[in-house]
């Protein structure tokens, strides 16, 4: 008998446990944290448009931050890494004269968001053409030291109809 109940119990705490661990995990919906969350990205685009330092537009990215870029075929790892990249890049003489963030989202985890969009810019090189670019991007953000930090960028270009 003691076997038994000992049985029963056991497969009911695994059968709890089981119904937990396979529970879906759905985005929560936060406002504070997607408008603070867009607002850290926006500074971040508002900084590069001004040409800012690129210690400041990359304020709110991790040491650990890691970035697949549209023009690179490998990612892109550690905060130094990315700035050096923009750095580099600034000498190049073109900058950036508009970027507008459409169709944003933000989905909630806990401790982690994620933040997706589109980008409509106008860049203008060193000779004083301009181009447009669209963009899709996502970012990831994790919150440390109850500060949230961009851990994760991925940018990609959509395909343009001929």
């Amino acid at each position: 008998m003691k076997t038994l109940s000992f049985v029963r119990r056991t497969s009911v705490i695994a059968a709890a446990i089981f119904a937990v661990a396979a529970t879906p995990v759905f985005a929560q919906t936060d406002a504070r944290v997607a408008a603070e969350i867009i607002k850290l990205a926006q500074a971040q685009i508002d900084a590069t448009v001004a040409q800012r330092p690129v210690t400041e537009r990359m304020s709110a990215i991790s040491e650990d931050y890691t970035l697949f870029q549209a023009f690179s075929n490998t990612r892109i790892d550690g905060k130094d890494a990315v700035v050096a990249l923009n750095s580099a890049t600034d000498l190049g003489g073109g900058k950036t004269l508009v970027t507008r963030m459409l169709n944003s989202r933000v989905q909630v985890y806990g401790d982690m968001a994620i933040l997706t969009y589109n980008t409509y810019s106008i860049n203008q090189d060193r000779e004083g053409a301009t181009s447009a670019e669209q963009a899709r991007v996502t970012r990831v953000y994790a919150q440390r030291g109850g500060r949230w930090q961009n851990v994760h960028t991925h940018i990609s270009r959509p395909a343009m109809p001929n």
